[in-house]
């Protein structure tokens, strides 16, 4: 085969994502409960999944310099493995890709590109036809392209498996045993249900964590597998076909939380970003909130406060709609990566993220500029998938975008979006308890959504079409943290009273912590 480039940790770009929709076990919410409740698998739902998959899976390549696929699922998701089966521009198009490092090809103890899968030794595996027909496919692309592969180590194995044991295996298991602490109420809120009924979860959750303490205890891990065994599929089948046991309590809560913790574990252990498909469970639902990189300088809610009265630049209203990912080809994205508008957006963004604190003070590298280039973006993405519309079909109506901030806190929750019509702000959830008079985790995210996308009520930003991490940094106290930012920010247009809100009593908030929440917010 062609030579292959072999990389590590050191050598991905920095806004390098690893992309949830490519896990061959992800189903948005609305299919997964449809799933669930007629009794079908994942096979019975392949067509329908397939252009969720399609989007998501466009847009990681639209909106990163960089997609680490996980090795499997270069061959056994048809959605991946499509665009390069037979001969044609797609297949030329993704060799390209293949060989710019665009896509790059996660290995664990494989020392090439196409060292042969476990599933071959036997046949009597599930999808066997769909996976042998995938890794045909691979196999014969990955012998045209130089293909980039990513390994911990190249030159000692024994570090190689420690660090894939530390970083994904070990770190897998400790994030699904701390699932069942969970806050109850941000938790509520997240899922869209009752706190009632997100304590009822936490207590299935508790039967997870158990099972991950009995495998640690016998030096085993919990991988998503027996997880799924126990607690997601249906008695004696195998957890890839995806037959969801409807009797298991909570099962639907159960598998997006554990495939949830699967893939932005994975991300974390490879130092990149976890890209989350629109439709699912965000990140934050995790309620990652201890501080980090406290190496910093802590923020404080008057320097945030300023920023955010800086969204004085003009709010877009633009004929654009993200939906168009869907029909973009292989083609079409190796165009749009080496358009002006791709490369732009890529310079604005690299900009803001080196100076994230100057967000909206440079209208050359703040905010202002990664809104404007990203839908110049956008612009280009529409043009090009709406030349091929047939004549005669019309088009879908067009959808305006909104530019949206969010600025989450220990489970509280601040978000400002702006369009043409005005400024609207929204708050959602309370610092938890911990936290109060605790150093905490401040998140700032920037993103757009279009117009007319409804709400979700998992997480304020759930609906929000691309977002991007602007600042990741961390606050002496929660508390005294929310109470000031809301209180600088009390005269914003839109915002909702400051007193009501923080005269607001979360029920974790009640009892001995009763007065470290008064003198929080006095």
């Amino acid at each position: 085969m062609n030579a292959y480039s072999r990389l590590t940790l050191d050598d991905l770009h920095p806004m390098a994502v690893v992309a949830q929709c490519l896990d061959n076990q992800w189903v948005p919410g609305g299919l997964l409960a449809g799933m669930i409740d007629d009794g079908r698998d994942l096979a019975d739902v392949r067509p329908a999944l397939a252009a969720d998959v399609r989007a998501e899976y466009i847009r990681a390549l639209v909106n990163s310099p960089q997609v680490v696929v996980n090795r499997a699922f270069l061959y056994n998701n048809p959605v991946v493995f499509g665009d390069f089966t037979d001969d044609g521009p797609g297949r030329d198009a993704f060799a390209k890709l293949l060989s710019s490092g665009a896509v790059v090809q996660m290995l664990l103890a494989e020392q090439g590109p196409v060292d042969p899968p476990a599933f071959l030794e036997r046949q009597e595996a599930p999808n066997y036809t769909m996976l042998a027909h995938g890794w045909g496919a691979w196999t014969g692309i990955a012998e045209e392209a130089h293909v980039h592969c990513l390994r911990y180590s190249w030159d000692d194995p024994r570090a190689n498996a420690e660090q894939i044991r530390k970083r994904l295996a070990g770190a897998f298991t400790r994030r699904a045993q701390t699932l069942v602490n969970l806050h109850g109420p941000t938790l509520a809120g997240d899922l869209g249900v009752d706190t009632d009924t997100a304590l009822r979860i936490k207590a299935r959750l508790a039967d997870v964590t158990a099972r991950c303490a009995d495998l640690a205890a016998r030096d085993e891990f919990a991988t998503r597998e027996r997880l799924y065994a126990e607690f997601v599929t249906a008695p004696g089948t195998d957890p890839a076909l995806g037959r969801y046991d409807r009797d298991k309590p909570y099962v639907r809560e159960v598998k997006e939380l554990i495939d949830l913790a699967y893939n932005v574990n994975l991300a974390t252990g490879l130092e990149t970003l976890a890209l989350t498909p629109a439709r699912a469970l965000h990140r934050t639902v995790l309620q990652e909130w201890e501080p980090v990189k406290r190496r910093s300088a802590a923020l404080t809610a008057q320097q945030l406060a300023e920023l955010l009265r800086g969204t004085a630049f003009d709010a877009v209203q633009e004929t654009l709609f993200i939906d168009t990912f869907a029909k973009l080809t292989m083609r079409d994205v190796w165009d749009l990566r080496h358009s002006e508008a791709w490369a732009g957006y890529m310079t604005a963004l690299r900009g803001l993220l080196a100076d994230p604190l100057n967000m909206f003070g440079d209208p050359l590298r703040g905010a202002p500029a990664v809104v404007g280039a990203y839908l110049d973006l956008l612009g280009e993405t529409t043009r090009i998938a709406t030349a091929r519309d047939r004549p005669g079909v019309p088009r879908r109506r067009s959808r305006g975008m909104a530019v949206v901030i969010a600025v989450e806190v220990a489970g509280a929750a601040l978000e400002l979006e702006m369009q043409s019509g005005g400024m609207t702000v929204a708050v959602l959830g309370a610092v938890a308890a911990p936290f109060l008079t605790e150093a905490a985790k401040v998140t700032v995210r920037l993103g757009l959504r279009a117009v007319s996308a409804r709400r979700e009520r998992r997480t304020l930003d759930a609906a929000l079409d691309t977002r991007t991490q602007v600042i990741n940094g961390w606050v002496d106290s929660g508390g005294r943290f929310w109470s000031e930012l809301v209180r600088e920010l009390a005269d914003l247009p839109g915002m909702p009273d400051a007193q009501r809100l923080l005269a607001g009593r979360d029920a974790a908030t009640e009892g001995d912590v009763e007065d470290e929440v008064r003198n929080a917010l006095d």
